[in-house]
């Protein structure tokens, strides 16, 4: 679904930026929330980071325009 979020997006549509901005905020908050408050392993903590790192850049970017 955040594919066809970001793609609608893409061509100028309005609702569909802020749909993205919203859920990408949200997985934000639960990767930073799964890496914190669950106790897993070092591949998963590594996982996490990462997921989180990349979803940090795309924030920066839709929040940005």
């Amino acid at each position: 679904m955040t594919v066809v979020f970001a793609s609608r997006a893409a061509i100028g549509k309005p609702r569909e930026l802020m749909r993205l901005r919203i859920v990408v905020t949200v997985l934000l908050i639960a990767f930073t929330a799964v890496l914190f408050f669950l106790t897993l392993p070092v591949w998963m903590k590594v996982e996490q980071v990462v997921c989180s790192a990349l979803l940090l850049v795309i924030a920066i970017l839709i929040f940005k325009r």
